[in-house]
């Protein structure tokens, strides 16, 4: 857990650790005057919940939450229950689906569908249940199989460029043997349309890739954590729905 959890901040400092700073010598000039535009009200992100959530649901989201606060991104959170949410979908170009099961979504999926391929990004950041919804998007996931046998993962091993010192062959642990085991994962075949970001150590699996469908792209992580040893990879995954990325640190 602890190697996780450091893997987990490299990538975080990776993605997000960028300083800006000034070279310049010379005082501004404070007499100039001049007017920002206006500041956006709407929010970036919507975080999709529902009432029907369980503890490890709403730990899910009380973790996104946390990452997308510290990453100064504004969302609003939106329970699917009454069917609503696909209207107040058209009105964000990403959303993150924080249950477990995808029929909580109900028939609206197709709504979903529909905003995905006229170009909205959609990521999960908790492991998705085998539910009738999950099982029909399978294909638009990047799902080329699944098992219903899960496998069990001792190490992940991150693409080339995708974190600091990543060259695509190096994999990190994240349990080792019997004593401190790894984590359960569905055991997947993707698409060739698919592109994997982090995968294992012994390739039975993935754990997080991309998948372009119509004009926009689903994230999906395969993952059963959901808790703070993840938030590097919520951060991770969460950039991945745009084309360009930066954030900024402060000193």
């Amino acid at each position: 857990v602890v190697a996780l959890l450091i893997f987990s901040m490299l990538i975080c400092l990776e993605r997000f650790g960028v300083i800006r700073t000034s070279t310049k010598t010379s005082s501004p000039d404070l007499t100039m005057t001049g007017f920002s535009d206006e500041v956006s009200t709407t929010a970036e992100c919507l975080l999709l919940t529902s009432s029907q959530a369980d503890a490890t649901d709403q730990n899910a989201l009380s973790e996104m939450e946390f990452v997308l606060d510290n990453m100064k991104v504004s969302y609003e959170v939106y329970n699917v229950d009454d069917g609503s949410y696909t209207n107040e979908l058209k009105k964000f170009s990403k959303a993150v689906i924080t249950v477990q099961d995808w029929d909580f979504l109900g028939t609206g999926i197709t709504a979903v569908q529909s905003w995905v391929n006229n170009g909205g990004s959609l990521m999960n950041c908790v492991q998705p249940e085998r539910t009738a919804n999950f099982n029909a998007m399978t294909a638009q996931i990047g799902i080329a199989s699944i098992s219903y046998e899960m496998t069990t993962v001792n190490g992940l091993k991150p693409a080339a460029g995708f974190m600091i010192g990543a060259d695509g062959n190096t994999s990190f642990s994240i349990g080792d043997g019997e004593e401190n085991p790894g984590d359960v994962f569905y055991e997947v075949t993707l698409d060739d349309s698919s592109v994997v970001h982090v995968g294992t150590d012994d390739g039975h699996t993935q754990f997080l890739w991309e998948r372009s469908y119509g004009n926009g792209k689903y994230i999906l992580l395969n993952d059963p954590m959901g808790d703070r040893h993840n938030r590097g990879f919520l951060c991770a995954a969460y950039t991945c729905m745009s084309d360009d990325y930066l954030w900024p640190v402060i000193e």
